[in-house]
């Protein structure tokens, strides 16, 4: 009795290791699969076949969650043909699938680029501001966080600007119909007479 209740949880230790085991082993082909197809959507892309190296890296994505690889590249594709929503969500992605800092900082930095060219300087700021958290010692990111703070800046200045001219429009245009007003007034009385 006593060796079939070890036999017993032996199988009941052994059974969770074993499906452990395969589902790593299932990971690593997904990552293996998912890594090739990469590959295949970096040479198509070298070809100047954008399609299906979108397909690639899109099959690549669904092949592995733990490919950063793939959506960053996907992203990279997508800011080069200047379809910076979609470069936008495959960053962020691959920010979110990262782990390494490395991964992360390229990652964030071109977040930051495509809010420069959406003119969301603020945004800019805080996805460079978050790059330099991941490498601290990247110049051409810290250059970019510098230029992204000047032109938040120059365009707070306009917002501010452009407040002050539609504050005093909007005085004048009040002091205008004030006036018509009065002369309105004015008219009346005249016809009464």
């Amino acid at each position: 009795m006593k060796e079939k209740i070890q036999l017993l949880l032996i199988f009941l230790i052994s059974v969770p290791v074993l499906a452990q085991e395969e589902d790593l082993k299932a990971k690593e082909k997904g990552l293996r699969s998912s890594t090739n197809l990469t590959w295949e959507g970096n040479k198509k892309l070298s070809e100047n076949n954008f399609i299906e190296a979108e397909i690639d890296y899109r099959k690549a994505i669904a092949e592995s969650p733990d490919n950063a690889a793939a959506p960053y590249n996907l992203g990279n594709a997508y800011y080069n043909n200047e379809t910076f929503s979609e470069a936008f969500g495959r960053f962020k992605e691959a920010g979110e699938t990262a782990t390494s800092k490395k991964e992360k900082h390229k990652a964030y930095h071109n977040m930051g680029n495509v809010f420069m060219k959406r003119k969301d300087y603020a945004k800019a700021v805080e996805a460079y501001k978050e790059a330099l958290r991941n490498d601290p010692k990247d110049e051409e990111t810290r250059y970019n966080l510098a230029l992204a703070k000047e032109m938040l800046k120059k365009d707070e200045e306009n917002k501010d600007k452009n407040d002050e001219n539609k504050d005093q429009e909007d005085q004048e245009d009040k002091k205008d119909k004030d006036e018509n007003k009065e002369g309105d007034n004015k008219d009346d009385k005249d016809q009464d007479k």
